[in-house]
């Protein structure tokens, strides 16, 4: 009987033979040497079809599989299995005075398919998610078991973004550093006059994230969101809007 998944946002659906959640790696290794197409599922935060195993490939969860999340506190590294959300691995980072540098901007997203996938950082001075991996294992085509470090160089990017292309991704080494908290600033009435593109620029490099966010009707934004660590300056910039207020503090594994 086939099988039809769709994205969270409900607008693209997946089809295919079967859909598979193993629930050990040997198990796992073994589903994707005996199939000829295999694609393989994340949070489903993705626009397109870049899931779409077709009507006889098979597609693959790895919400059965344990979820690992193995800490070395003098490495500050994280080795996290595929399918650990962000939500869960922040909480076990936390606990050993830890976090990442950045996080996606919902707490269940997929740690592996946001890395696989280039998702961006959440703000101009931070990197894309991928970023912060040190080392993947990959599951490839024949059910064999790859490592990839860092010191790859120029080839090592390729496979951390390989959008699933070269297997599947069972683990990753993510670099850490200490624990911080992020509080939120919230400004409003931020008018169009005089930003040009070097104000734009300034404004959004201004903090550890900023949004922006208009109803299209005013000449200018109806309010703008600045997140910082609490261990850097509320910043100043041209043209700031007025302050409307400032959320309580939050650790940076909750925000």
């Amino acid at each position: 009987m086939a099988e039809t998944v769709t994205n969270w946002a409900g607008n693209i659906t997946y089809a295919a033979k079967e859909l598979h959640r193993p629930h050990s790696l040997n198990a796992l290794r073994n589903l994707v040497a005996g199939s000829s197409r295999v694609r393989v599922l994340g949070s489903g935060h993705s626009f397109n079809a870049i899931a779409e195993p077709g009507a006889d490939g098979v597609l693959l969860s790895l919400d059965a599989l344990a979820p690992e999340i193995d800490v070395d506190t003098t490495a500050r590294t994280v080795r996290v299995g595929g399918g650990v959300r962000y939500a869960e691995l922040a909480r076990v980072v936390h606990r050993h005075g830890l976090a990442l540098g950045n996080m996606a901007s919902l707490p269940h997203i997929s740690v592996a398919g946001s890395v696989a996938t280039g998702t961006h950082g959440s703000g101009v001075g931070n990197g894309p998610l991928a970023s912060s991996v040190r080392a993947v294992e990959i599951v490839g085509a024949d059910g064999s078991l790859s490592r990839f470090t860092r010191d790859m160089a120029n080839r090592f990017g390729g496979v951390v973004t390989s959008l699933g292309a070269l297997g599947v991704v069972v683990a990753l080494t993510l670099d850490l550093e200490p624990a911080y908290e992020v509080e939120q600033h919230v400004f409003t009435e931020m008018p169009l006059e005089g930003l040009d593109q070097a104000t734009f620029e300034t404004v959004m490099s201004a903090a550890y994230s900023v949004s922006l966010f208009t109803d299209w009707r005013a000449p200018g934004f109806r309010q703008v969101w600045l997140k910082r660590r609490t261990d850097q300056p509320l910043p100043d910039f041209p043209g700031r809007p007025r302050r409307r207020r400032r959320c309580t503090r939050c650790r940076a594994c909750r925000r």
